[in-house]
């Protein structure tokens, strides 16, 4: 049986942008904060204001990079919006 290593190249992420759509809650939030602390540049994006910006702050505890795109600009449904996020 292999072992286990769920964080094995999570120094990949390190410097590199993440776009997360959805962060301010459940799973998206999970991912945002876990990127957050190894490193990388998280953009969040979501519906929920107060949600977001909550995520944001706590990725910026750990000094990484963050960027949180408000309400209607964070749809990837929407070409406008993508622009908007990065």
């Amino acid at each position: 049986m292999t072992d286990y290593q769920p964080y094995k190249n999570a120094t990949r992420a390190k410097g590199r942008v993440v776009v997360i759509a959805g962060g301010a809650t459940g799973i998206g939030k999970e991912i945002a904060l876990t990127f957050g602390k190894h490193g990388a540049k998280v953009v969040v994006g979501d519906l929920d204001i107060s949600g977001g910006k909550t995520v944001f702050g706590k990725i910026k505890e750990h000094l990484s990079p963050t960027y949180y795109v408000p309400g209607r600009h964070s749809s990837l449904a929407m070409r406008s919006s993508c622009a908007a996020m990065c």
